[in-house]
């Protein structure tokens, strides 16, 4: 199945300035590479701040070298060492297991004006097909 991802997100009027930071969960996965083209075709609009995958470590890599993001989640423990090898001095955060999925997005978080957080503010869930905001941004 081919998707046309060319639509001009640009010209909506509801567009904001601000680039949205996207969290991929499963990027590896078909929902999560269908992800990454819009986030791929549309660079003004979006970013890739969280990227994870279970156990395909060559695909994450490939991916986390193109998107630079901030996090990088592996959920297989045996192949953090690789992943965190291919990514030294790009400046990614590279974690491991089930439990690094929550942290994923805590890492992400920054102070801001006022003393208030900010996450990444919409996740995609390839795993469950879920999109949901997590933060305002």
């Amino acid at each position: 199945m081919e998707f046309d991802f060319s639509y001009d997100f640009s010209t909506e009027e509801a567009a904001s300035s601000a680039v949205k930071r996207i969290g991929v969960f499963g990027s590896t996965g078909s929902i999560g590479k269908q992800t990454l083209e819009v986030i791929r075709a549309n660079p003004s609009l979006f970013s890739a701040t969280i990227l994870t995958a279970y156990s395909n470590q060559d695909l994450l890599i490939e991916q986390a070298l193109e998107f630079l993001p901030k996090v990088v989640v592996i959920i297989e423990k045996g192949k953090y060492t690789k992943v965190k090898e291919a990514l030294e001095g790009k400046g990614i955060v590279v974690l491991a297991g089930e439990e690094a999925l929550e942290e994923a997005v805590k890492t992400v978080e920054r102070p801001v004006s006022e003393g208030k957080l900010e996450a990444a503010v919409v996740i995609t869930d390839a795993v469950t097909g879920e999109v949901r905001a997590v933060a305002g941004g």
